[in-house]
């Protein structure tokens, strides 16, 4: 998996419609997200940057950042 915390994808949401989030956290939770479903259900605008999205997850359990987030136009870890 790649660590966006060095390369970000700097691309516009809207580009990469269809394409999957593949999160791991530090506590070892490992989530895949559809992008266009986090778009919507936190209503972010289709020019928001990929990597600001990224910047902004914080884990459902633990609290913390994602250690690794990945994304792919396929669901698979």
């Amino acid at each position: 998996m790649a660590d966006y915390r060095r390369t970000p994808p700097a691309d516009p949401l809207w580009y990469r419609r269809g394409w999957f989030y593949r999160i791991e956290c530090v506590c070892k939770r490992k989530v895949i997200l559809s992008m266009d479903d986090v778009s919507r259900f936190h209503r972010l605008p289709s020019k928001m940057l990929v990597y600001d999205v990224i910047r902004r997850m914080r884990c459902r359990e633990c609290g913390e950042r994602p250690e690794f987030v990945d994304i792919a136009p396929r669901p698979k870890f």
